[in-house]
């Protein structure tokens, strides 16, 4: 195969796999560990743990006031280390450690985007799903601001946050629309409408000139109701 297949085939092969794509349920990249949160690891590769130690201790001083530090509780088990990540944070004037598994969700969505924000600022193309789910409307509008000051690459983020559209150039947001037929469309914002430095495009969104928003419907929960407590008779 190697013989066979030309040095240009090679490098796109190379680049597609290079590709990181990170979403809530798992990611397709390689952070190195079992999982960032918890796992096993071996002792020879011990140096990942301090690696992402002081990477997430870094990152969270800058979001979080009560923040300490990351660590990792770290267990020998012979050849292999069992790890548990762990934050010391301030709570009413006094340091505890508190397991990062009993975080919140938007701390724990952050946590396991962080690889993946690594490897876009080095250099990777990076796709992350649902890139705002328990977070911040603020800290994800701060990030991106940062984060395309960064590199040239490509970072690709699917999201409900509409109020990325007012600062985004409208050839880089795409909205996906769907009809009855179950049919979807992903078109970009200035393939739609034409758009101005002075629209406000979540509010144009809002309105519905570019699509891709739940159908206006009235929901009658009470008949929901009644007819799930029947099924239940």
């Amino acid at each position: 195969m190697e013989a066979s297949v030309r040095e240009g085939l090679r490098k796109v092969i190379a680049y597609i796999e290079g590709i990181w794509i990170e979403c809530p349920s798992g990611s397709a990249g390689h952070s190195g560990l079992q999982g960032l949160m918890s796992g096993t690891i071996s002792r020879d590769a011990e140096n990942i743990l301090d690696a992402y130690e002081g990477a997430m201790s870094r990152f969270f001083r800058r979001i979080t006031p009560d923040f300490e530090r990351a660590w990792y509780d770290r267990r020998d088990l012979g050849g292999r280390i069992r790890y548990e990540l762990m934050f010391d944070k301030r709570i009413s004037g006094t340091v505890r450690q508190v397991p990062a598994s009993r975080e919140s969700s938007g701390i724990r969505r952050l946590i396991s985007m962080l690889p993946a924000l690594l490897a876009y600022v080095s250099g990777r193309v990076v796709v992350i799903d649902e890139m705002d789910s328990g977070v911040h409307v603020k800290l994800i509008c701060d990030m991106i601001s940062e984060l395309r000051l960064e590199r040239d690459e490509q970072l690709i983020i699917t999201t409900h946050n509409i109020s990325l559209m007012s600062d985004a150039d409208p050839k880089s947001v795409f909205v996906m629309s769907s009809d009855l037929d179950g049919d979807r469309t992903v078109s970009s914002l200035a393939s739609i409408a034409r758009t101005q430095r002075t629209n406000n495009n979540a509010v144009r969104y809002l309105n519905g000139l570019f699509g891709g928003i739940p159908c206006p419907a009235m929901l009658d929960f009470p008949n929901i109701l009644r007819g799930f407590e029947s099924s239940l008779k």
